[in-house]
């Protein structure tokens, strides 16, 4: 097996102040680093947390049905011509693990 390291592209919690929809939407990939705002909110139990397959498909959600909070990639979210009325939380620069498995006998 081999371990490698290699950055993502950044990442953007961002917050949306004219929801419809008191809940957040992310990929499962990102969810720690969302709810990690949410405690510091203290606001675990009243923000509930819907996924979707891919961080473009969480924004895309978001935008149309009026959710709260979700994570973009920085560069999706600056072309989505999304940014009005949207405030961004912070800027993640999260680093990914690849684990490389070899199977014996193929």
């Amino acid at each position: 097996m081999k371990v490698l390291s290699a950055p993502t592209m950044p990442v953007l919690p961002i917050e949306n102040h004219s929801y419809s929809n008191n809940s957040a939407l992310v990929h499962p990939a990102t969810q720690v680093l969302l709810e990690q705002h949410l405690r510091s909110l203290d606001l675990t139990d009243t923000v509930m947390l819907d996924y979707a397959d891919s961080k473009p498909e969480a924004l895309r959600l978001f935008l149309e049905a009026g959710y709260r909070y979700t994570i973009a990639s920085e560069e999706v979210f600056f072309a989505s011509a999304a940014c009005n009325g949207i405030d961004i939380i912070e800027r993640f620069c999260p680093e990914m693990i690849w684990c490389l498995y070899r199977v014996v006998g193929c």
